[in-house]
């Protein structure tokens, strides 16, 4: 087991890019390498393969070592070093300055719920809204009937009377 993983935010410890801080977007653990998202850029000459495709000089991330990066703790915020524990049956990853756990799958189970329930409460305030902005144009367009008609009415009135 890796000590950082996909999603983690890293602090660069050596290097050009030493004291940056990225997320890792990609680990190749054959290699011991990981993308980290604005650190170790290199410059790309792109070729225009077809005609609606643009060359030019593409500035993308290129891996750098695992062992040049150190996962800053979600919990104290301090980049520290990784311990491992059995966590009831599952092996996590423990910061050794705080000593709390980073990734549980209870944990995460729950931010996703609770993300979830925030989007459930978006979209029900949403659909609220449309019923509220509907029933506002029913309630104008039957008010519109209504006055027409009523024109209509003092219109024959008057015609008859005339």
């Amino acid at each position: 087991m890796l000590h950082v993983k996909k999603g983690d935010k890293v602090i660069v410890l050596s290097g050009d890019d030493k004291g940056k801080t990225g997320k890792v977007l990609q680990i190749f653990p054959k290699e011991g390498r990981a993308i980290v998202e604005g650190i170790n850029m290199v410059y790309r000459h792109k070729k225009p393969r077809s005609a609606q495709e643009a060359g030019g000089i593409v500035k993308t991330e290129a891996p750098i070592y695992l062992s040049k990066l150190q996962v800053v703790c979600p919990e104290c915020g301090a980049p520290a070093r990784m311990g491992f524990a059995m966590v009831g049956d599952e092996k996590s990853r423990v910061c050794k300055k705080c000593g709390k756990a980073i990734d549980i799958k209870e944990k995460k189970e729950k931010e996703k719920k609770a993300s979830k329930s925030k989007k459930a409460a978006k979209a029900e305030a949403e659909s609220v809204d449309a019923a509220q902005t509907a029933e506002a144009k029913e309630t104008a367009k039957a008010a519109k009937t209504a006055k027409k008609t009523a024109q209509k009415k003092e219109q024959n009135t008057q015609d008859a009377e005339a």
